[in-house]
């Protein structure tokens, strides 16, 4: 057991040397505005499993675009470690909700010499014909995993999983039944890879490690 968390802190030691290239820091909140007036009480909660997506950056970005994440609980999200240079993040928008307090779910950032975070927020008010809000991003389990890898979608789509490494190569891929899917990792080394969830005109991404 302890060799096992070892391995894993270094791994995750390597991998934040490796992706932490620069000083930016992007954070994202988003809400549940019940009242629908753009800002946030202290009865109105954070929605978690809202994607939070990276479609553009500069070349020195380490993985495949667009690259999504979701938010916590808490509704919030930051992305750490970032290079130099103009990103484009778009908030996911789930169908049957709208943004209250902003036009576009897409802005753009320009990471300079400065350790300030660059924060913004985002009120989602539901429908009358809203579903089930949904949680957006795939789960991966286990994680780290050793010989089988499951991926499990946010609904009951089918769709692709990719793997790639760090640098972006493509290396493993299934197509998923029912929503799910099980893909041998074992050949893999051991280390940090991307899994990759492409569903519909969706995409969805998630870190896992190999040991």
């Amino acid at each position: 057991m302890l060799r096992k968390l070892l391995f894993t802190l270094l791994l995750s030691i390597s991998f934040m040397s490796f992706y932490a290239q620069g000083p930016g820091i992007v954070c994202v909140e988003v809400f549940n505005d019940l009242n629908g007036d753009g800002l946030q009480t202290d009865n109105e909660p954070g929605i978690e499993g809202i994607g939070f997506i990276i479609i553009a950056a500069p070349p020195s970005f380490v993985y495949p675009l667009p690259y999504y994440m979701a938010t916590d609980e808490t509704g919030n999200y930051c992305f750490t470690g970032l290079d130099y240079g103009t990103y484009t993040f778009q908030v996911e928008v789930p169908e049957g909700w709208q943004l209250t307090d902003s036009e576009s779910p897409f802005f753009n950032v320009d990471i300079v010499e400065s350790d300030l975070p660059n924060s913004f927020r985002f009120g989602l008010s539901s429908t009358m014909a809203a579903p089930q809000h949904q949680l957006l991003h795939p789960k991966v389990y286990p994680n780290p995993a050793s010989s089988v890898l499951n991926i499990q979608s946010p609904g009951s789509e089918g769709g692709e999983v990719i793997v790639y490494d760090l640098t972006g190569k493509h290396l493993l891929s299934k197509k998923l039944t029912g929503g799910t899917a099980a893909i041998n990792v074992s050949s893999l080394l051991p280390g940090i890879y991307v899994v990759q969830h492409k569903w519909g005109n969706r995409s969805g991404t998630t870190k896992f490690i190999v040991e």
